[in-house]
């Protein structure tokens, strides 16, 4: 399969059209003829995308928008007969990801949800490599770190390093282990290069370089990041 889908459309010849065109693509489609509907399915269900018609029988599509925000990212593409600037506008900033204006092709209709499913995708595999404790971010998939809202780049073995110590909150991490694991290959108790590099880490995310917070020196030992 290639996603879960929620068709809330109560026009039923048009729910099926839809339908049919997505099973062909090989999508599993849940569906929905009114709010009451779609938002006990999306409640219970876990969805990959939500294709929302705008005018249903018990309740306007924006408050269905506005309802999802409060609890997920999940991509809403809008299929509505409303074709105005304003009212498109109007249901983007309220939440919806795409609208999409009746009539409309099915190919155009299949691109879109196929670019929905992709971008849902991305964000799921980016929300995975982000890290936070307390007031730091740690971004892995572009080698940001982010110290009270400000924002740091690092380099990809500051990552890798950083990687380790996120993973490993308040534990004591040797040298060795942080460089065979970082490095892979064997560590010599060639201390320097690991030296090199926990400083140049220190002086990108502690206040004070010379006394840091973050990342205190277990002596003899090794490191240990404080959560």
């Amino acid at each position: 399969m290639n996603g879960q889908i929620l068709l809330v459309e109560d026009n039923k010849t048009v729910h099926k059209i839809l339908l049919e065109a997505l099973r062909k693509e090989n999508f599993e489609v849940l569906s929905a003829f009114d709010g009451a509907q779609a938002m006990f399915h999306f409640e219970k269900l876990s969805m990959n995308l939500v294709i929302l018609d705008l005018i249903l029988p018990d309740m306007d599509g924006k408050s269905i928008i506005e309802a999802i925000r409060k609890t997920a990212n999940t991509p809403i593409l809008v299929i509505s007969a409303k074709n105005t600037d304003i009212e498109k506008a109007e249901i983007l900033t309220v939440g919806a990801d795409d609208y999409l204006a009746k009539p409309f092709s099915m190919i155009e209709f299949i691109a879109r949800v196929h670019a929905a499913i992709r971008r849902y995708h991305m964000i799921k595999t980016e929300h995975k490599q982000v890290k936070v404790i307390g007031d730091l971010e740690f971004h892995l998939y572009n080698y940001v770190f982010y110290n009270h809202g400000i924002e740091i780049p690092l380099t990809k073995k500051e990552t890798h390093i950083l990687e380790v110590f996120f993973n490993n909150p308040n534990k004591i991490i040797t040298k060795k282990h942080l460089y065979e694991t970082v490095w892979n290959e064997p560590y010599y108790d060639d201390e320097n290069v690991i030296n090199v590099h926990m400083k140049r880490i220190r002086n990108k995310i502690e206040r004070d370089s010379t006394t840091p917070e973050i990342i205190t020196t277990v002596w003899g030992i090794g490191y240990q990041f404080k959560e």
